[in-house]
């Protein structure tokens, strides 16, 4: 068997790093958690040597996270195909949005741990954050963190892991969300080739599927945003780094 890899998948809050986890863990070779681990990414606690080993992979502790397979039968469904492919596995990992701020203490555990980036247009994520904060049964959301905190933390992500990709260089793979969840099949063979993983035709099934959701969901999402909205997005959000991922997500070969 190939050597094990361990993946995190990070990027702004709303920016499809669920979509990303679900769509390559449709691969047999792939096992990553939906923030198996959220707990201590955000609570700055230290990380374990044994996260990615199985019988601590899915002893479900308290401290880590609130997400669990009893809580939604789809999580149940993805942790209990996981624990039949988990030991011909080539990648295992975790999703975090926010895990590209302790990428640091990470990486001094889990050396040589590979990161993907998702990255996603600005009017797209803050009207999914203004989706989120409109809805009063969302109680994992603030109702304050709207469209314009939408922009600021978009602006903070792109800038922060830019400045990551020469420390971590090789190691970091950016994926335009726009281009991945529209059917851009190029997109989804640089993923691949990043990671190491051969075709499956699971994979590029989950692929032609995901693309179909995406369309339905983002335009009805975009109607959400008015036109103050709209003016403060052209006024504050930072292009500079968009366009900047946009090209790196490019320049990688497949």
């Amino acid at each position: 068997m190939s050597e094990r890899r361990t993946v995190i998948i990070c990027g702004v809050a709303r920016s499809g790093t669920t979509a990303l986890a679900r769509l390559l863990n449709a691969h047999p070779l792939v096992c990553i958690g939906l923030e198996r681990y959220k707990f201590p990414w955000y609570r700055g606690k230290a990380f374990e040597p044994n996260l990615f080993e199985k019988d601590r992979f899915f002893d479900f502790q308290s401290d880590d996270t609130n997400i669990l397979p009893g809580a939604d039968a789809s999580y149940a469904q993805l942790y209990s195909a996981m624990r039949k492919k988990w030991d011909l596995a080539q990648v295992l990992g975790d999703k975090i949005p926010h895990a590209f701020l302790r990428m640091d203490e990470f990486d001094a555990i889990y050396q040589g741990a590979q990161y993907l980036y998702i990255f996603r247009s600005v009017d797209e994520v803050a009207s999914s954050w203004k989706a989120r904060s409109l809805n009063e049964l969302d109680r994992g959301w603030r109702r304050t963190d709207g469209c314009k905190q939408a922009v600021k933390a978009w602006n903070k992500g792109n800038k922060r892991i830019l400045q990551r990709l020469g420390q971590y260089a090789g190691r970091i793979r950016v994926l335009s969300y726009d281009r991945i969840f529209c059917g851009e099949r190029s997109e989804l063979e640089r993923l691949r080739a990043f990671l190491r993983l051969p075709s499956d035709s699971n994979l590029d099934e989950a692929f032609v599927e995901s693309a179909r959701e995406h369309q339905a969901v983002a335009m009805k999402r975009i109607q959400l945003i008015d036109e103050e909205e709209r003016r403060f997005i052209r006024q504050n959000a930072v292009m500079e780094n968009y366009w900047s991922l946009m090209a790196h997500s490019e320049a990688s070969s497949i």
